[in-house]
């Protein structure tokens, strides 16, 4: 009875010193953090001050790992606990908490790059390829974690990496669309034919990018439908993207006028209406703008417009404000606008009449001889039945 409450009296010393340990290095981090916090407000960036504040979370549980580690190796010594001894304990726990810290640190350092370093040298780098960096940076870092870890406690990974390999390969062969979508999506991210918000067409598909994902591309039309597009179709088909190499494009609109219409008129008509629209701020005044004579048509003269807008997605309602203007000035200047008009000749072969009627006159010609031989027979046969009778 005796023994068991001495016991009980040790353990709790042991826990005192462990508690009163911890304290007194919970407090020389929080000092040594302190000083640190103080130099680093001094700096611009905030990447500094990001570190800190992950040093500062991890400091508690490094501190509870030195203050059991101490207190148990100055009572105990080095003693084996389920096999592993105190030091090789302590070692792992101080993998995991220093290793997982500095993970965690290494993505503090690509978000800086990333946000912050990348765009000062020229680099834009997009959200999804910035995120798909990272996250295979990460794990791949945990990854090496976990094998030093194991390698520690002293299991051999060596059959298990000859698993995994054969694994891999399974996998792999199951999962053919699925890891052909993805590396089409890594190549999106990183070679960038496209970007979010960019007007494009994909085969048979145009409409505006909403997101870039692992598997898939997504794409809303004008008309507000979601079209999801698996990332190996897009990596194969040729994508059209209206947004590059700037948003600004020239939109050609077609327009014909009557025969007989002035063609430099015309023309002046239509710059007329074109510097109006930049006044209007619907087409960009440092961009040209120009109408051409296209070609004769069959029911008009046919004309061309380029007019520079600020983007693909106005191009329509620029168009229509274009063609309501210019068939208003039209009207006023008396010039038509042509409709589908188509003029039949017929004419009389007279050659082929002439002999129509040449034969139709022998005809008539053929049947009156016939019907005067066929009478004149007739009157011979009943003057010799009237002999006959006589007799």
């Amino acid at each position: 009875m005796f023994d068991l409450q001495q016991q009980i009296i040790d353990y709790l010393f042991i826990i005192g010193e462990i508690i009163v340990a911890f304290l007194l290095i919970e407090l020389v981090f929080k000092v040594f953090l302190k000083l640190a916090s103080k130099v680093t407000q001094k700096t611009k960036s905030d990447l500094d001050d990001k570190i800190i504040e992950e040093i500062n979370r991890k400091a508690k549980y490094l501190s509870a790992l030195l203050a059991v580690f101490l207190v148990l190796n100055y009572n105990y010594g080095n003693f084996l606990i389920g096999g592993m001894s105190l030091y090789d304990l302590f070692l792992i726990g101080l993998i995991v908490i220093a290793g997982s810290s500095a993970i965690r640190i290494v993505g503090l350092f690509l978000e800086f790059y990333f946000t912050v370093i990348a765009p000062k040298t020229g680099r834009k780098i997009e959200r999804e390829a910035y995120h798909l960096v990272k996250n295979i940076v990460l794990y791949s870092l945990y990854v090496i974690l976990a094998i030093t870890v194991l390698g520690v406690i002293g299991i051999d990974i060596t059959p298990m990496i000859a698993g995994l390999g054969v694994a891999g390969i399974a996998v792999g062969l199951a999962l053919q669309d699925t890891l052909s979508n993805f590396f089409s999506g890594i190549y999106i991210l990183l070679d960038r034919p496209i970007k979010l918000g960019d007007y494009v067409k994909i085969g048979n598909i145009e409409g505006i990018v909403t997101d870039i994902g692992w598997r898939s591309t997504k794409v809303i039309t004008w008309n507000n439908i979601l079209v999801i597009i698996p990332n190996r179709k897009v990596a194969d088909e040729i994508i059209i993207n209206y947004f590059k190499p700037t948003d600004p494009i020239v939109h050609v609109i077609e327009f014909g006028v009557e025969y007989g219409s002035d063609i430099e008129k015309v023309k002046e008509i239509a710059l007329k209406v074109i510097e109006e629209l930049k006044k209007e701020g619907l087409v960009l005044e440092d961009q040209p703008s120009w109408v051409a004579f296209r070609e004769f048509g069959e029911s008009s003269l046919n004309f061309k417009a380029g007019l520079c807008v600020t983007n693909y997605r106005k191009r329509f309602s620029v168009q229509e404000v274009f063609l309501s203007k210019l068939y208003k000035e039209f009207g006023k200047n008396g010039i038509g606008i042509p409709f589908p008009t188509r003029t039949v000749y017929l004419r009389s072969e007279k050659g082929s009449e002439k002999e129509e009627k040449y034969e139709e006159k022998e005809e008539s010609e053929k049947s009156s001889k016939s019907s005067k031989s066929s009478k004149s027979k007739a009157s011979k046969s009943k003057s010799k039945q009237s002999k006959r009778k006589k007799k």
